[in-house]
């Protein structure tokens, strides 16, 4: 049975369109007998109706001069309704036009004003408007603009006073404020309990999309809003005609976001589920950027084509979608706080199920009720069981053949015809079978024995290049000295690669990155010093330091391999380690049994001891400034030094949480960044004080900056390389790293590209 408030909004229409009062006593008589609940309803809209029609039918009425003010070309800026002042005009949609407005009396406050357009303005429309504004004033919830007044002006234009919304469409503030799915989903929640409340009280909003939904806010925390209910209708109301038609194609809605009941137009089959069908359009535009169907492709098709793409074509899941996105993939997840990968893992399987659900064709398999996508998206967030499945295997196969059925006919007579063939022709394919059967494994073998040497082959390359990446990783980290083992694998890996086109395309790669004449000749030269035990390359290459096992440095050219210094050590250490300053001015040696440290400057007709000390223990990192002015040494007793070069003294010590890893200076900046047991701080070498803080998840093993200084790479146990940016606190981007979880790597000069060995 029909609601009452319904029952009488049919009723009146039908009454306004006879013509005599006998005529109306009558038709209410025979219609509703004995109920007088339902005629006094249906008589207190007729007296509103005759009222309105009093105004709209005599436009030539007189109007005092301080109630209406109409400007030249009917309503705008400057009229005044009532005790409305109209400022500007904001909106305008297929039926009106929406002003903001002043209030005058009996408060002083801003409102939105919604305005028929002229020629809308007949008896029929003026009544239903009538009718709908009583209906949309029943509604009271926060998240929905509420109803504040209503009348018509001198003209018989009908209007609607509403509360005036200060905000954005959901989707403009969503990706200007970068809010991360999550937080999109909890602002969607509040459309759905907005959308909910409307259906309740009997309204179908018809045309929920983007820029109906706006999101203001109160005191800091977001509040949706959903506004323009110009096109919904009362549920059980009839639309006729002239209710159906409207701007865009002759649809009520706009195309993008409307259901496949409303594009058939078929004003009686429209149920509060065509609006469960746009907020699911609303959400897939939420979390992949984009809509369901492709706006410049519906943009330029017909109205035919319009129907067919919206009752017919399915749309890709979620997950899918950001695959097809191409260029705009990256924009769309920086917007979420994510990358695409991360996003399409988030959409896979219950957000693709939730979305899918609202936007099937079928209105019989959408959920029911706003509030039943509303506690789906509840239960996602709560991560517990969503009611939504993915469809069965045969309502899928019933989709695919409805919409393919003359394809699948095709397809059945040419398989019947082949199965045909295949019959008459088994008999002689027997024989054929058995000898190309001893053929094809003999072919195997051959194929299976190729790929097995190609593999062997292609592990080893990536090996060779992997051990040239970290030594190349090594050099450019500042801890050059030790990748001496590293270029022995190398050059001991292409000893033994059998391919000499490839060991010579390696070898010249070889040469050129690390200022080699030949990566052999130098693990072979009759001058290399016996025992090497570790070395290093000034970042101009001009240079390069090696320790051999007896604790002794030996400086030399790059190009000739000439000796310019020869350096004596601490004798035969348990460990002997040389970091070259970037521009090859000073040399860090440490090594000995009790961690001792020298500091040489090298930039004189002879070297110059200007620092030696006793560390108690090895240091677990050394680092330089770019410009080689200071030196950081990680204290095994959990703290950082810091030294002046020039002066060969120890300007601060700075205390650590626990042991400190590795260091890195900032190119630019005074800072120096730590890698502690829990975590990676950043520290101001003036002061020592801690200016971010971020990675509490394990220890970092390698730091290097971008040379931009804003962004930090880390590497760790996880084995991947993350890139964060530092003064957010917040990480980028995470790079997949090699099998080890001891990970080398630097940027390039132009910071594009990253090396790294493992």
């Amino acid at each position: 049975m029909a609601e009452p408030a319904l029952s009488e909004q049919s009723v009146f229409l039908d009454c306004i369109e006879m013509e005599t009062p006998a005529e109306r006593r009558a038709h209410l008589h025979r219609v509703c007998g004995g109920n007088q609940r339902l005629r006094a309803g249906v008589e207190a809209l007729l007296a509103a109706h005759e009222r309105l029609g009093t105004i709209a039918h005599k436009p030539n009425a007189a109007v005092p001069a301080e109630t209406v003010t109409v400007p030249p070309g009917g309503v705008g800026p400057g009229t005044i309704i009532g005790p409305y002042k109209l400022l500007e005009q904001i909106g305008e949609g297929g039926f009106g036009v929406v002003f903001m407005a002043e209030q005058q009396q009996p408060m002083h406050r801003r409102v939105a004003l919604k305005v028929l357009k002229p020629g809308t303005d007949t008896r029929p429309i003026v009544a239903r408007f009538e009718a709908e504004r009583q209906a949309l004033a029943l509604m009271n919830h926060t998240n929905i603009a509420q109803v504040l007044d209503g009348g018509a002006t001198a003209s018989g234009q009908p209007f609607f006073v509403m509360e005036l919304v200060r905000g954005l469409p959901i989707t403009d503030y969503c990706d200007q404020n970068n809010l991360p799915v999550r937080e999109r989903l909890e602002l969607f929640v509040q459309v759905c309990q907005a959308v909910q409340h409307a259906h309740q009280k009997g309204i179908i909003h018809r045309d929920v999309k983007p820029t109906n939904i706006l999101v203001t806010l109160h005191d800091g925390t977001p509040v949706v809003k959903v506004i323009d209910f110009g096109i919904a209708k009362a549920l059980g109301q009839q639309l006729t005609d002239k209710t159906l038609f409207t701007g865009y194609a002759q649809l009520v809605g706009t195309p993008l976001y409307m259901s496949p009941e409303q594009a058939e137009m078929s004003g009686l089959d429209i149920d509060t589920r065509t609006d469960i069908y746009s907020l699911g359009v609303v959400l897939y535009e939420l979390l992949t950027g984009t809509t369901p169907l492709d706006r410049e492709r519906l943009q330029f098709a017909g109205f035919d084509e319009i129907r067919r793409l919206i009752c017919h074509v399915e749309p890709p899941k979620p997950s899918t979608r950001l695959t097809t996105l191409g260029g705009t993939a990256t924009a769309m997840s920086l917007h979420r706080k994510s990358s695409a990968k991360q996003l399409r893992q988030l959409f896979k399987g219950e957000l693709d199920w939730i979305v899918m659900k609202a936007l099937e064709k079928d209105r019989n398999r959408r959920y029911e009720t706003a509030n039943g996508l509303l506690q789906d998206i509840q239960r996602h967030l709560r991560d517990q069981p969503i009611e939504a499945r993915p469809p069965s295997l045969g309502y899928t196969l019933r989709k695919f053949a409805r919409r393919h059925k003359h394809g699948l006919a095709a397809a059945g007579l040419a398989g019947c015809i082949l199965v045909l063939l295949l019959v008459v022709l088994g008999a002689g394919l027997v024989n054929f079978a058995l000898r190309d059967e001893r053929d094809l494994a003999r072919t195997n073998q051959e194929r299976a024995e190729t790929a097995e040497q190609r593999a062997r082959d292609a592990e080893r390359e990536i090996k060779i290049r992997a051990h040239l990446a970290k030594a190349m990783a090594l050099r450019r980290g500042g801890q050059a000295g030790q990748r001496g083992g590293t270029l022995a694998e190398v050059a001991e890996a292409m000893r033994h690669e059998p391919s000499e086109e490839l060991r010579q395309e390696l070898r010249t790669e070889a040469a050129a990155a690390l200022g080699l004449p030949d990566i052999e000749v130098a693990a072979e030269w009759d001058g290399w010093p016996t025992g090497t035990e570790q070395m290093d390359f000034a970042a101009n290459l001009e240079r390069y330091a090696v320790a051999d096992d007896e604790g002794n440095v030996s400086v030399r050219r790059v190009a000739d391999h000439g000796e310019t210094a020869r350096l004596p050590g601490f004798g035969k250490p348990d460990y002997n380690g040389v970091v070259l300053s970037p521009d090859g001015r000073y040399l860090a040696h440490r090594g000995g049994g009790e961690g001792r440290l020298k500091l040489w400057r090298l930039d004189g007709s002879k070297p110059e001891l200007i620092l030696e000390e006793s560390t108690g223990e090895h240091p677990s990192d050394v680092s330089f400034r770019p410009d080689g002015r200071q030196l950081a040494i990680a204290q095994p007793g959990a703290s950082v030094r810091i030294y002046d070069t020039t002066a060969g003294r120890l300007v601060k010590e700075i205390p650590t949480p626990g042991r400190v890893q590795p260091l890195a200076f900032h190119p630019r900046l005074p800072r120096l960044a730590i890698g502690t047991e829990t975590g990676v701080r950043i520290l101001d070498v003036n002061t020592g004080a801690v200016l971010a803080e971020f990675g509490k998840t394990a220890p970092a093993s390698y730091l290097a900056w971008h040379p931009d200084g804003i962004v930090l790479g880390v590497s760790g146990q996880d084995r991947n390389i993350g890139l964060w940016d530092v003064e957010n606190r917040t990480q980028v981007q995470s790079l997949q790293g090699h099998k080890d979880g001891g990970i080398h790597f630097c940027f390039n000069r132009a910071g594009d590209r990253i090396v790294s060995g493992g």
